[in-house]
């Protein structure tokens, strides 16, 4: 019983991480339209245009900055994102 449970629960494990590497893109996609055709914006207007909650840009933010595709700086207390 016990090594049916450890084999599910692995299966599981790989499920998950693959739903949260779709999401992960998805948000990333979001963002990149967002920030397309601007100089940059702060994470408080990439939430408002992307309605993203904190989570979810966050996740999208580290998938495009993994991937070297924005920069990030710290203007006035404020994340600035921008793309590269």
């Amino acid at each position: 019983m016990i090594d049916n449970f450890s084999g599910l629960n692995a299966c599981l494990t790989k499920i998950v991480k693959a739903m949260l590497k779709v999401k992960a893109g998805e948000n990333a996609g979001k963002i990149w339209s967002a920030l397309d055709g601007t100089e940059g914006l702060s994470a408080k207007q990439i939430k408002k245009a992307t309605k993203l909650v904190d989570k979810d840009l966050y996740l999208g933010l580290g998938w495009l900055l993994r991937e070297e595709k924005v920069s990030t700086q710290d203007v006035e207390g404020d994340l600035f994102v921008k793309l590269i």
